[in-house]
């Protein structure tokens, strides 16, 4: 059975090669506003079995941003796809149970999506983050979303 752990974010292979514009910009608006309460619900990741580092399976956006505030973060490291997600912070019993199809589809699915994305030079979420010149550092993030005023609890 997974269990929650908390690690840094660069021991974390993205599966996917992109994030969702607006759902950082909500992302960064609710750490800004202090409501982590209101943040998305705690990634999954899974062990790499090719090393000794991890590959997320959900929540790539959160972990972008975790990445680019150099922050830790809490994850669900799932032992199989035969894992249930009984119960996590800011998960409804509906969403619960589309997190479980998912981790049953993108298990194993993951693995390969990491071989792939590492043929395009993307072996980190420093460098997924550097897709997006906007999310080079915290300054461009801040700019980008004309947070700067707003942002001042974010300063290095």
């Amino acid at each position: 059975m997974g269990r929650i752990i908390n690690i840094k974010p660069n021991e974390i292979k993205p599966s996917q090669d992109f994030v969702k514009e607006d759902t950082i910009r909500y992302i960064l608006g609710c750490i800004i506003n202090h409501e982590e309460d209101k943040l998305p619900p705690t990634p999954i990741v899974r062990n790499n079995p090719d090393g000794c580092d991890y590959i997320a399976i959900d929540g790539h956006n959160l972990l972008v941003i975790y990445d680019l505030l150099e922050r830790n973060c809490e994850v669900y490291l799932a032992d199989s796809a035969k894992d249930k997600l009984e119960e996590l912070p800011k998960s409804s019993p509906d969403a619960i149970l589309k997190r479980n199809q998912d981790l049953k589809e993108k298990y194993d699915l993951v693995i390969i999506e990491v071989a792939r994305l590492q043929k395009d030079n993307i072996s980190s979420l420093k460098d997924l983050r550097a897709k997006y010149a906007y999310l080079k550092d915290l300054d461009s993030a801040k700019k980008y979303y004309n947070l700067y005023s707003e942002m001042s609890i974010l300063q290095p």
